[in-house]
């Protein structure tokens, strides 16, 4: 979890404590909420690229899918299904949070590195698009008014 100090304290060398305790970035008081922001978003996204558990295991089975992470590769009953960057994309997030729901706003900030809400409506073809080709034991499940689950994982 990544972890940004904002305190009083500006001298140097309560910086480099802070940071050397585990701090990921250091905000001195009095600050710009706008940068407070600024600061999180990118503690967020410099987090997003480690690797996560699922990431290391490099593949997850789920009903005769394997989602294979490194090799961005979807195989149903070991037969390579095609998916397009974003379709397998969307994949990858959802199996890295398995069996929770994935809120929509998430799956495109993650995807698409955006927060436009027009991305919606194409979220719903890709997932669609990626139930067809996965076929009938695509274990995306659809969470009404939220997002999207893993299922069975």
């Amino acid at each position: 979890m990544p972890i940004i100090i904002a305190t009083a304290r500006n001298e140097v060398r309560d910086r480099i404590t802070g940071l050397r305790a585990g701090a990921d970035d250091f905000l001195v008081k009095p600050y710009d909420v706008r940068e407070l922001v600024a600061r999180i978003e990118a503690v967020t996204r410099r987090s997003r690229t480690m690797p996560t558990d699922v990431e290391r295991e490099q593949s997850v089975d789920i009903g005769g899918v394997r989602f294979d992470l490194v090799a961005r590769q979807v195989l149903v009953d070991g037969v390579a299904v095609e998916l397009t960057r974003k379709e397998f994309d969307i994949v990858a997030v959802l199996v890295r949070y398995p069996g929770v729901v994935v809120p929509r706003e998430r799956i495109i900030r993650e995807v698409w590195n955006s927060d436009w809400h027009s991305f919606s409506r194409s979220l719903e073809v890709h997932v669609g698009s990626i139930r067809r080709k996965i076929g009938p034991g695509a274990p995306i499940e659809t969470v009404r008014g939220v997002g999207y689950r893993l299922a069975g994982a």
